[in-house]
């Protein structure tokens, strides 16, 4: 059995692009007893989607998550994920894991649309009694790296600032 809670918060605006909408959405996944919240950015870019897939490849762009959590002295509780994080608490067995996915698709005649989902998920009750009760502060720390890594493949794919590189893995 699958529920789903649907929150939208309306449109939200990074410099000149405005987000149809940002939602946080509840699901009951594959894994029985958890939870999955999600974060969902989208922005218009002026530029092609050739420059905007180039720039979102940026290797840099999870050093700013990467920060935060050494500075809120949660390092020693993350294990970096090709696509995302997973964090664990002492003393349980129960893992939450974050996904990031940047995907940019064709909008209009030399522009393109830029989203950024970001997604945690629990694997057990005790996980997701832990997610909830941290979501008033990691909710919007999450919000927060979406709006600075968007802003940041916006400006260097408007200006053609971009190296042709692999897509990254968190750690980079």
């Amino acid at each position: 059995m699958t529920s789903t809670t649907h929150h939208s918060h309306g449109p939200i605006r990074i410099g000149d692009a405005i987000a149809p909408t940002a939602d946080v959405v509840e699901l009951a996944p594959r894994r029985p007893l958890a939870h999955v919240l999600s974060n969902t950015l989208t922005i218009v870019i002026d530029a092609s989607l050739e420059a905007t897939e180039a720039a979102s490849r940026a290797p840099h762009l999870a050093r700013p998550a990467l920060r935060a959590l050494r500075e809120l002295g949660l390092d020693d509780r993350v294990e970096v994920q090709p696509r995302g994080l997973r964090w664990s608490h002492p003393g349980t067995t129960g893992v939450i894991e974050v996904d990031v996915h940047i995907d940019a698709t064709a909008g209009g005649e030399d522009g393109s649309w830029l989203t950024i989902r970001t997604s945690f998920s629990a694997s057990d009750e005790d996980a997701r009694v832990r997610l909830l009760d941290a979501w008033a502060l990691v909710g919007p720390l999450a919000s927060s790296l979406a709006d600075r890594a968007a802003r940041t493949i916006k400006e260097r794919a408007e200006r053609d600032e971009f190296d042709d590189v692999a897509l990254p893995a968190l750690a980079a």
